[in-house]
């Protein structure tokens, strides 16, 4: 019984390499087509038409990381996305703003005193708030994992 399933498995992955290759032939196909496009047009606007297409790109393409995908294979909503983005952080991004500031305000010190020691406090306030982040989040994940 296992045997059969290594074979679906197999040839479920094969299939999937074809559809990637697809794809992948296809987004090719569509780059070359925008650079022509852009080599076409007058000389003077082609950094504004390259810089355009890569904004557009970036636009409206979802980051591979960002798009959530439900056990059925749709799209989550964009408040689950959120929220589980939210929920992944807790509280890192303060943390790591504090040891900047932490390393910026110990070099100003004794440079400039007032800014060093402003920055200093700051980087002392958002090391509080991340680890207060931090442990609200590890709380209400177990809170979470008890009640499901």
């Amino acid at each position: 019984m296992s045997d059969d399933r290594e074979g679906e498995s197999e040839r479920g992955g094969r299939q999937g390499e074809e559809v990637i290759r697809e794809v992948e032939a296809e987004l090719e196909g569509l780059a070359a087509e925008m650079a022509t496009r852009i080599d076409a047009s007058p000389t003077a606007d082609r950094g504004a038409l390259h810089d355009y297409a890569v904004s557009l790109v970036r636009e409206r393409l979802p980051v591979a990381g960002e798009a959530t995908l439900s056990p059925e294979g749709e799209s989550g909503d964009d408040e689950s996305a959120d929220g589980a983005k939210g929920a992944r952080s807790g509280g890192a991004g303060a943390l790591g703003f504090s040891v900047l500031l932490f390393l910026v305000g110990f070099l100003l010190v004794p440079v400039f005193a007032p800014v060093g020691l402003m920055l200093l406090g700051t980087s002392g306030a958002l090391m509080l708030w991340g680890l207060v982040a931090a442990l609200l989040t590890k709380v209400r994940g177990v809170g979470e994992e008890e009640t499901s």
